[in-house]
C-alpha cells in the first residue's frame, strides 16, 4: 500500500509495532511498482477468476470474486488492466464500478501458489459490450508481487455453462450475523480474502482500497458463537508486507 515512496500514518505504526526497519523502504521501487511487469501482465490475463476489493457507498471494503474464461482481464498497457465479466448478482462490487472509484485487485493460482497484486484507480466504465455486463479499465497505481506462504494448494476449475448462468443466481440475504451454516463453513475453511481501505481524503497520495489473501490449517479462523466477529492469527511472513492492516489503520 506504499505509494510514490511515501507511506501513511497507519503503516507507518504498524511496522513501529512490529519493529520493522523503516530505512528497508528507501529501495521499495524495485518491489513495489507504479506500473506491471509483463510477467504480472501475462499472469492476470492466463487466470479465470480474480479477487477484487472495493469499498461500498458506506466506506465498507468488501473483498469479491469475478470470473471467466481466461482473458476476460487484458492488459493493453503497462499501467492498464481491462476487465470484461459478470458480477454476481447481490455482490457489493456492482455498485462499486464506476469511475474514479478505487479498486485493489489480487490474482492467485492456488494450485502453484503463485500470487500477484495490483492497486488502482477505475478510469473508464463501458457497458457497451453484450457478452459482458461489467466492463471497466484500472489504471495501475501500485503493483506487486507476494510470497507463497499460507496458500493452501488446490486445482481450480471453471465450469464454462455456468458462466453463462450468472446471472440467474439469486442476491444473498443481507444479515448483520453470521447463520449457524456460515459459522460451521466459516471453521473449516483454510482460505479467505480480505479487503482493507484507507481514503483520509481523495488528494492523498496514500489513498487506495487492498484486497489480500489469508491462509492456514482448517480452524485457523475462529468465530464468535454469535455470529459477529471472527478472529485468526496474523502468521509470519515477510516482514515488510503489511499491505491489508495498514490500510485499514
Amino acid at each position: 500500500s506504499m505509494r510514490h515512496n511515501k507511506l501513511h500514518e497507519g503503516e507507518i505504526a504498524l511496522q513501529k509495532i512490529n519493529k520493522v526497519d523503516l530505512a528497508i523502504y528507501q529501495d521499495a521501487g524495485r518491489i513495489m511498482r507504479p506500473f506491471m511487469p509483463d510477467q504480472h501482465r501475462n499472469f492476470f490475463e492466463s487466470q479465470p477468476y480474480l479477487i477484487l476489493g472495493s469499498i461500498d457507498e458506506e466506506s465498507r471494503p468488501w473483498a469479491s470474486i469475478v470470473v471467466g474464461k481466461p482473458g476476460f482481464a487484458t492488459s493493453p498497457h503497462e499501467t492498464l488492466l481491462q476487465i470484461c465479466t459478470n458480477i454476481i448478482p447481490g455482490d457489493p462490487l456492482k455498485k462499486s464500478i464506476r469511475s474514479g472509484a478505487y479498486i485493489g485487485l489480487l490474482g492467485i493460482e492456488l494450485a502453484t501458489k503463485r500470487r500477484n497484486r495490483m492497486n488502482g484507480k477505475i478510469i473508464k466504465v463501458d457497458s457497451s459490450q453484450t457478452s459482458a455486463t461489467d466492463n471497466f479499465l484500472v489504471k495501475v497505481d501500485l503493483s506487486f508481487g507476494n510470497c507463497p506462504k499460507y496458500i493452501q494448494s488446490r486445482a481450480i476449475k471453471i465450469d464454462e455453462k455456468k458462466l453463462s448462468e450468472i446471472h440467474q443466481i439469486q442476491p444473498p440475504a443481507l444479515s448483520s450475523s453470521l447463520s449457524q451454516d456460515q459459522i460451521g463453513v466459516i471453521r473449516k475453511s483454510d482460505t479467505f480474502f480480505i479487503a482493507s481501505s484507507y481514503i483520509p481524503n481523495e488528494t492523498d497520495p496514500s489513498s487506495g482500497v487492498d484486497v489480500s489473501h489469508r491462509g492456514g490449517k482448517p480452524g485457523f479462523v475462529q468465530v464468535q458463537d454469535d455470529g459477529t466477529t471472527l478472529k485468526w492469527p496474523d502468521y509470519v511472513g515477510k516482514r515488510v508486507n503489511y499491505n491489508t492492516f495498514d490500510m485499514s489503520y
